[in-house]
């Protein structure tokens, strides 16, 4: 958000909970909304998403050490299950602030049914892309805040410059940059013009040969994943409307990346050289979409017009 205000705290003391968002308990995270007491601006919400952080396998040992107490759940022949309370040390929570927040980031960490829907080229010219067109530019100032190095500077990994195949390569904010066997990276397009799977055509080919060659060798030669650990794919529908890539490690299943949702960047590559040009201008998709979005209220509302 443009002009906003740092958010500056060392606790969460003053922070009051209004309501749980979204958890997840294979992801081990809960998205809270609330505000902060002594704030000045306390009309403002805020959303913290607290995650847990991933063993840090090089020091397990001193867990193991450390005089740690388990307490049985349950026994079952050769099975057990213990309840136990880590040190400090080992008992870290990761905490993502958005302050303040809007209705629309409210709305994307919302827990809701998820539906399939069957985006025709004409349903993605008649209700999605007014959608896309209709977003203000305001929502996506932060990625050209790191784009133009105004922001997130120490996190970017790579930075290539050239405006039609180059991009900015940084980790995800949900990879705690210590197992290499989570990684989980981001590469944001240089191109301004390009906004989802939907826009990409052969010209744009460089740049997504470029975002696998040069963004797997900077993961292996950084973090020590090899390209053949990587999964390497875009989001359609993604969760903000600049084209951008994920670059996960395979150790990572299916988290956030299933069918409906995620599409490999070697086979959109693919597709655009075997199919046409224009392959994802005439493409059918099935795509998963929330209920009670701004997308699927859109959707809803070209059905009712038809």
């Amino acid at each position: 958000m443009e002009g906003a205000s740092k958010l500056k705290i060392s606790s969460l003391t003053n922070f009051e909970v209004e309501r749980v968002l979204s958890d997840d308990i294979f992801s081990k995270y809960v998205a809270v909304l609330g505000r902060f007491r002594d704030d000045d601006n306390s009309d403002c919400q805020a959303i913290l998403r607290l995650s847990r952080r991933h063993f840090d396998l090089e020091n397990l040992p001193a867990l193991f050490s450390s005089g740690l107490q388990l307490d049985l759940d349950f026994h079952n022949d050769i099975y057990s299950k213990f309840a136990a309370l880590p040190s400090e040390k080992f008992n870290y929570v990761t905490v993502d602030a958005i302050y303040p927040c809007t209705s629309k980031h409210i709305s994307k960490f919302e827990r809701k049914p998820v539906h399939m829907v069957r985006e025709t080229p004409e349903l993605y010219r008649n209700a999605i892309l007014p959608y896309i067109e209709s977003i203000p530019a305001a929502q996506t100032q932060w990625v050209v805040n790191i784009l133009e190095g105004k922001a997130e500077v120490e996190r970017v990994i790579f930075m290539d410059d050239n405006l039609d195949s180059g991009f900015v390569l940084l980790p995800d904010l949900k990879w705690d940059q210590i197992q290499a066997n989570q990684l989980y990276c981001v590469a944001i397009a240089q191109r301004r013009d390009v906004r989802s799977l939907r826009d990409l055509t052969a010209q744009h080919l460089p740049l997504l040969e470029n975002i696998i060659k040069q963004g797997s060798a900077v993961i292996q030669n950084k973090y020590g994943v090899g390209s053949e650990c990587l999964k390497i794919f875009v989001h359609y529908h993604p969760s903000y409307f600049h084209f951008h890539v994920h670059l996960m490690h395979t150790s990572q299943g299916s988290l956030a990346n299933g069918a409906g949702k995620a599409h490999l960047l070697t086979d959109v590559i693919d597709n655009i050289k075997v199919f046409g040009s224009d392959y994802y201008q005439r493409a059918v998709l099935q795509v998963e979409v929330g209920e009670g979005t701004d997308i699927m209220e859109r959707i809803s509302s070209y059905s009712r017009e038809k």
